[in-house]
């Protein structure tokens, strides 16, 4: 177990959307996948994940609000990024899922991936030695072709950081492909256009996870 990762208390920020916010889950308690995640890591090990950040003083997971707002935008992010990043220095995880209402406004791709590149390294200011996972974004009803545009563009763009990693790596900027685990739009994992629903959730949880116990 490297000592950045200490097994006891694991502080991971999840930063996005409505998405984050858990739009779409039939039980919003739940906060999207964080809870189902909360719950498979402190069964792995004993870990208790400490899940922090929000536009206000969220400190533990009481309402799984954390850093998931609806509307939110790559750049709306950058600008809470740089606000609230400074509040949780050295924060260990960060699962960074954003870019689906920037391919709904169809905000320029480059635009966009300059931005997530933008908070990546905002995050790396304070929390220099932080373990990054930037999503690919999951499919939207009757978008797909500019989802794609976006992920791809999005992979060469992290692909150009000297802190990436094509695998899993601690202390490293790396992508995940959540556009392929959750698949294309259909009753399945979707509650609605751009929301996943309570069992897509629970698969996003776990492909958080299958990547977080990598490190161990």
């Amino acid at each position: 177990m490297d000592s950045a990762l200490p097994s006891e208390r694991l502080t991971i920020m999840c930063c996005g959307d409505s998405r984050t916010d858990g739009a779409g889950s039939q039980t919003l308690a739940r906060g999207a996948y964080k809870a189902e995640l909360n719950r498979l890591l402190t069964a792995y090990k004993g870990f208790a994940p400490r899940f922090i950040g929000g536009n206000a003083n969220v400190t533990t997971f009481v309402t799984w609000n954390m850093v998931g707002q609806t509307g939110r935008t790559t750049t709306t992010l950058l600008t809470d990024i740089q606000l609230h990043s400074p509040r949780f220095p050295n924060t260990q995880i960060f699962l960074i899922d954003i870019g689906t209402n920037d391919v709904n406004a169809s905000v320029a791709t480059a635009t966009s991936t300059a931005n997530v590149d933008s908070i990546v390294s905002q995050i790396r200011i304070n929390s220099p030695s932080a373990t990054i996972w930037v999503a690919k974004i999951f499919d939207i009803d009757a978008n797909t072709a500019a989802v794609i545009t976006y992920n791809d563009a999005l992979t060469a763009k992290m692909a150009l950081r000297s802190d990436y990693s094509a695998t899993n790596v601690l202390g490293k900027t790396m992508m995940y492909d959540l556009y392929t685990l959750m698949g294309p739009w259909g009753a399945t994992y979707y509650q609605n256009t751009n929301h996943l629903n309570d069992a897509g959730c629970d698969r996003e949880a776990n492909g958080w996870y299958g990547q977080i116990i990598t490190l161990f």
